[in-house]
């Protein structure tokens, strides 16, 4: 299961729709109250009749939720005051479980200063690492068309691509094609053209494949732009390279972040352009270092 987060437009549809408009104990609303007073600016909404959303209007996600209620795994447990959040790591359950990302207490004033602790905004970084799988998948994609036309590049060939003796034989053929020989046989240049095209295009499984994390935003009636730099989305942990990330105004992006986002804005949202890069949504884009 893991963690749950929630997006804030969906918290404005289901407040919209009076979705989860359910009643709440007395306990909730009180603990409530005494969260917005400790975080400043947060919003709340029901998640149901036991627990409640925090966030904040225009945040991409909520901060996580707070709760009274029976909250543990057995069948049944006293009521206690929950703070649910990313933040929270409670060894005493799986990662897996809900129960992880509690800090639960008897005491509301308690669970009023784990909800101020551990409960805020995602930063620019985190979303960056959260959506970053999207273009992983594409490069997984992308990999896979490009290791299956380098297979058939070797079959057209003769060629086997695994075979432990064939790269003397094709660096002899490579070297051939690139001077410009005349293969006794004609179908072999256009065929070696294609070994040639195919080998450089593809992705091997190391490969270490380093990406720009570009967010656009407007703070004060001014445009910023954020980048933060993914050391290699080609693999299932992201790390943020800190020395690499930088913030600049409208007037000041590079030449070339501003060319490849150029190329991406004109994409629908969730597209991938080989080459330039992936459009998450008007606002985020993943582009190649």
């Amino acid at each position: 299961m893991g963690y749950n987060k929630k997006l804030v437009s969906d918290i404005n549809e289901e407040i919209k729709s009076g979705m989860n408009a359910s009643t709440q104990p007395d306990e909730l609303v009180a603990f409530g109250i005494a969260v917005q007073r400790a975080i400043r600016g947060v919003k709340l909404k029901n998640r149901d009749g036991a627990s409640t959303w925090v966030y904040r209007e225009d945040d991409m996600y909520a901060m996580g939720w707070i709760g009274y209620g029976d909250f543990y795994t057995t069948r049944y447990g006293p009521k206690k005051f929950v703070v649910y959040s990313r933040k929270i790591e409670n060894k005493k359950y799986s990662s897996g479980s809900k129960q992880h990302y509690m800090r639960m207490s008897n005491r509301m004033d308690i669970a009023v200063k784990a909800a101020r602790q551990k409960l805020s905004s995602y930063t620019i970084p985190e979303i960056g690492m959260l959506h970053a799988d999207n273009m992983r998948h594409e490069l997984y994609r992308l990999s896979s068309s490009a290791s299956d036309r380098l297979r058939n590049a070797y079959e057209a060939l003769g060629l086997n691509r695994y075979s432990k003796h064939k790269s003397s034989i094709l660096q002899e053929l490579v070297h051939l094609a690139e001077v410009g020989h005349v293969f006794l046989n004609a179908d072999i240049k256009p065929k070696m053209e294609e070994l040639i095209a195919a080998q450089k295009v593809d992705i091997k499984d190391d490969e270490v494949v380093p990406v720009d994390f570009i967010n656009v935003r407007e703070r004060f009636g001014r445009q910023y732009v954020d980048k933060v730099r993914l050391e290699n989305v080609n693999t299932f942990t992201i790390n943020v390279v800190e020395e690499e990330c930088e913030m600049w105004e409208e007037n000041s992006v590079p030449e070339d972040v501003q060319r490849k986002v150029a190329v991406l804005y004109a994409c629908q949202p969730k597209q991938f352009v080989e080459g330039v890069g992936y459009k998450f949504n008007d606002t985020m884009f993943y582009i190649y270092a």
